[in-house]
């Protein structure tokens, strides 16, 4: 039976109030290195992807792959210019 560190009870319930979630990353990347991923996830109550993606983030990048990233788009879709056209038509009928 696994037992559960003081450091990761339950690492959703965790993470979300925390400001040092870097630090709780950094404890599960290295937990996961030692054991599986699915021992890792039961250890700190998340699933297998969140651990394989901190994982995986961390091979690539290092510590720095284990800072939060933007949700937002990188860049947004151009509008065509036939629906510029239809747009400005019905502008000009108001």
């Amino acid at each position: 039976m696994l037992t559960v560190c003081a450091v990761c009870e339950k690492y959703y319930s965790r993470i979300r109030p925390m400001n040092h979630k870097f630090d709780l990353r950094d404890h599960m990347v290295r937990y996961a290195l030692v054991n599986s991923l699915r021992a890792t996830a039961h250890h700190f109550s998340c699933s297998r992807n969140t651990v394989a993606k901190w994982v995986h983030r961390w091979k690539a990048e290092g510590m720095s792959g284990l800072q939060k990233r933007s949700r937002a788009p990188k860049s947004y879709e151009r509008i065509d210019e036939p629906f510029n056209q239809i747009l400005n038509s019905c502008i000009k009928k108001r």
